[in-house]
């Protein structure tokens, strides 16, 4: 019974916040009234007004008949019934005369009325309650002045209507600019506090799938197939589960590392990769991606590609590096590196073979068949001529056996003990050696020397074997009464040594082939058939071992002239 009373006489809840702040309004105004009621009641009761005193006890009992009908959820009738009923309870006293009429406290009453009116119904209803109001003031009005005996002057009656009717008007329009603020106001604060639950729900959807995208590209990282890492102030302060497995180290042991990441590259490619970045640090087009060696933690080696690019982590700058393992690929390309130079080998093997059984063909088969021959013929003269045959054909065997090794150490790259040599005096110990050849096909073998230049550092023997085959194929090649010029000089390309002839001349066509091995033109075959195509070869190999070069002019019945070049005067060749 307690549990009801309280609940009864308690302020409503409901659900719509709007309804239930104007449900507790009606539940204030209705309390209010019902105590004023009380209150007027008991001074009617008191001053023996007994109209009054049934107003007082109409409008208590209304109260609470509309406090009940407030909580079941009706607020906006029970402020219409509660405005018209309390006016109605006002007016008939009035309209019987039995109020204390327009001079009394009845007419001021109505101020209660369009007040409720105003703040629980709307503005209409309060000022047609204030129109009403002020028209039974009127008959109110004419009523008191046609009744004998007032106690009032006209004057008096009239000032009191006027004023009353016009603070009626005042409150009624102040109510109505009131309502429509408060009501503008919570509309504002309604539409403010929907805006911000859209907004929170709008945060929280986009939270929801920041966070999806977040966990996504975790998993994105996490299973990629590069090794990611971030780098700031040169330290790593993210690492994916692939570089740990790619680097062997552990995240915690990358997060304590510093030094950016140099402690993870070869030693080998520290210096260049550290270039690469200041290169790039400073504005140069350099290629983001590029492939270097990387040392695990467990000291192995492993190839990646490297891709590096500028990014923001945590709102600061850094570095983004993504490596990806191209260990079995080099590998691979390694293989395939290997297996084409054995192919080239076998290829060079095959042709080498297939020339030397050519060249060594001839000279044997001659070798033979002079042997057979000597073996028939017991002429001392014929067999002379067979036997010196023989020897010929030794020589020439001998001659191209021993280019073979000349050409086999050379390839192996043998170290030569190195001394410092006098180029001059080499070419005038050629001259004076080939010298006899030359006079018995009376050529002019003259020598241009720079008596100035420094000497040489190098292989005497290896030397002299090259500016030997030069001159000598000179010699071979020049017809009767030809010349052949060894020159010697200063340039700024290096040491320049020129042999030149007036001879036979090489084909255009066949320059290019010029140093291939057992190549020979066929100007050189019809000159010399004993030649075994080596000797430009050898001589091309040791200038290059040396750090030289050499070129070659030639035409065709116009001599040919071979020119080798050696670089740094200052410090000679092959330092």
């Amino acid at each position: 019974m307690i549990r009801r009373l309280w609940r009864f006489v308690s302020a409503p809840l409901f659900d719509d916040p709007e309804k239930t702040r104007l449900a507790r309004l009606v539940y204030i105004i209705c309390m209010t009234l019902a105590a004023s009621a009380g209150v007027f009641t008991l001074i009617s009761l008191i001053n023996g007004r007994w109209g009054s005193l049934r107003s007082g006890l109409a409008l208590v009992a209304l109260s609470l008949v509309l406090v009940g009908i407030n909580r079941r959820g009706h607020p906006r009738f029970v402020g219409l019934l509660l405005s018209v009923g309390c006016w109605i309870i006002i007016s008939i006293p009035n309209l019987l005369n039995a109020g204390s009429g327009i001079m009394g406290n009845s007419f001021s009453a109505y101020l209660i009325p369009i007040i409720i009116a105003g703040f629980i119904v709307n503005s209409r209803l309060s000022v047609l309650l204030t129109l009403a109001s002020t028209l039974l003031g009127f008959i109110m009005l004419m009523t008191e002045l046609n009744a004998p005996g007032s106690l009032f002057l006209p004057g008096d009656v009239i000032s009191r209507w006027i004023s009353q009717s016009l603070i009626y008007l005042v409150v009624a329009i102040l109510i109505s600019m009131a309502t429509h603020s408060i009501r503008h106001a919570l509309e504002q604060s309604r539409q403010h506090e929907l805006a911000l639950a859209q907004r929170n729900e709008d945060l929280q959807a986009e939270m929801n799938a920041r966070a999806s995208l977040e966990e996504a590209y975790r998993s994105v990282v996490e299973n990629s197939i590069q090794a990611l890492l971030i780098v700031q102030n040169e330290h790593v302060v993210f690492v994916n589960q692939v570089a740990t497995e790619l680097c062997g180290y552990t995240r915690e042991e990358f997060f304590r590392l510093s030094g950016s990441t140099e402690y993870l590259i070869h030693p080998d490619d520290l210096e260049w990769v550290r270039d690469y970045r200041v290169r790039r640090m400073q504005g140069e087009d350099v290629p983001a991606r590029y492939e270097l060696r990387i040392m695990r933690k467990d000291g192995t080696v492993r190839w990646v590609d490297s891709f590096t690019s500028l990014t923001t982590y945590q709102g600061k700058s850094a570095i983004h590096v993504a490596l990806v393992d191209i260990t079995d690929r080099k590998l691979r390309e390694e293989s395939e590196r290997e297996l084409a130079l054995e192919h080239e080998r076998v290829e060079l093997l095959t042709h080498l073979i297939s020339d030397i059984s050519h060249d060594l063909k001839n000279p044997l088969t001659s070798i033979q068949t002079s042997l057979y021959l000597v073996e028939k013929h017991t002429d001392p003269i014929h067999r002379k001529q067979k036997l010196d045959n023989i020897k010929e054909q030794t020589i020439r065997l001998e001659r191209l056996v021993r280019d073979l090794l000349t050409l086999s150490q050379l390839d192996s790259g043998t170290p030569t003990p190195r001394d410092s040599i006098d180029l001059n005096q080499m070419l005038q110990d050629i001259e004076h050696r080939l010298c006899v050849a030359g006079e018995q096909k009376n050529l002019r073998l003259l020598l241009d020397l720079d008596m100035g230049l420094p000497p040489l550092l190098g292989n005497e023997g290896e030397l002299n074997r090259a500016f030997t085959n030069l001159v000598d194929n000179a010699i071979t090649y020049t017809p009767e009464g030809g010349s052949v010029t060894v020159r010697s000089y200063a340039a700024n390309q290096g040491i320049v040594v020129e042999v030149r002839d007036t001879g036979i001349g090489i084909v255009s066509e066949e320059l290019p082939r010029l140093f291939e091995r057992f190549y020979r033109s066929d100007g050189a075959r019809a000159v010399n058939q004993n030649g075994s195509g080596l000797g430009l070869a050898i001589v091309k190999k040791i200038v290059e071992k040396y750090g030289g070069s050499i070129q070659v002019e030639s035409r065709s019945g116009q001599g040919t002239t071979f020119r080798v070049i050696f670089p740094d005067v200052a410090d000679a060749i092959g330092a």
